[in-house]
């Protein structure tokens, strides 16, 4: 694995694993391009968990956006905790906190939340329902959730084959999101677990993001790369996905993507929000 360029590591606990590549990306997300649903259910002095919130670049959005309030961010990855909340800290985002915790077992007593918010992070769990059920548990009566899932991706990168079988590379990372315990159209269950949990008033839209140009196709390519060469490509080795010589060509496939005159890659996201009744 090391000629492949492979990052091993026994103790890495999630599929994307928390490399610094891995990391600088999740550190581009912000409320406006990935949670621009939720300004709206935004207000004065509310208290708001930001539920895996990685490396906390959204939830220091909203605790800009929302200075008066107190705005919690937890994640279960110690790395990503200390790194949202030195970002924090020099954004001057001083109404948030920051704290080690599991999704499914939170640290906060019962009703405490206006708005409890989630980004792409079902996707990753092995008992989604128990995480949703714990998120109605510490939401307000009235208070809103707003959840935010991947659904899907569409493609055609004709320069990009893998294996024998010829599977796409979306197929390739499904396979290993599966095989990890995880779900990854979890974006169209959305409804059912939130409904099961017992909220109201239930909103689901979906957002599709195309990348076709050459500066877009280079965003996927960074993004795809440092995927493979992480864990992900670990995965995949691991549970016989892929070959070590395919996974070498995959690697030299991806490079070449933003060159591919032809290439199109269209993410599908669910975004949803609903209410805790009184």
């Amino acid at each position: 694995m090391e000629e492949q360029g492979i990052q091993t590591s026994e103790n890495s606990k999630y599929v994307l694993g928390n490399s610094e590549q891995i990391l600088n990306k999740l550190a581009t997300r912000t409320l406006q391009q990935e949670a621009q649903f939720l300004t709206p259910f935004l207000a004065a002095n509310q208290t708001i968990l930001d539920a895996g919130c990685g490396i906390g670049s959204i939830t220091r959005d909203v605790a800009l956006f929302s200075s008066s309030s107190e705005v919690h961010g937890i994640d279960f990855d110690q790395t990503q905790i200390l790194q949202a909340q030195q970002a924090a800290l020099d954004a001057g985002a001083n109404n948030t906190h920051f704290s080690c915790q599991s999704i499914t077992k939170l640290n906060f007593p019962d009703n405490f939340f206006d708005i409890v918010f989630a980004h792409t992070v079902f996707m990753h769990l092995p008992e989604p329902q128990k995480a949703m059920n714990e998120l109605y548990r510490v939401c307000k009566p009235s208070g809103v959730i707003a959840l935010r899932e991947g659904v899907g991706s569409l493609e055609h990168f004709p320069s990009i084959t893998i294996g024998p079988k010829k599977i796409s590379l979306s197929q390739l990372l499904s396979d290993v999101l599966t095989q990890s315990e995880g779900t990854p159209d979890i974006g169209l269950r959305l409804k059912g677990l939130v409904h099961n949990s017992g909220f109201k008033q239930i909103q689901f839209s979906a957002q599709a993001v195309s990348y076709q140009t050459q500066a877009e196709l280079q965003q996927l390519q960074s993004w795809y790369t440092s995927l493979i060469l992480g864990r992900t490509g670990e995965l995949a080795l691991k549970h016989n996905l892929i070959s070590n010589e395919d996974l070498a060509t995959l690697v030299g496939q991806i490079n070449d993507l933003p060159y591919d005159t032809s290439a199109v890659s269209i993410a599908i996201w669910g975004e949803l929000t609903a209410r805790k009744e009184d």
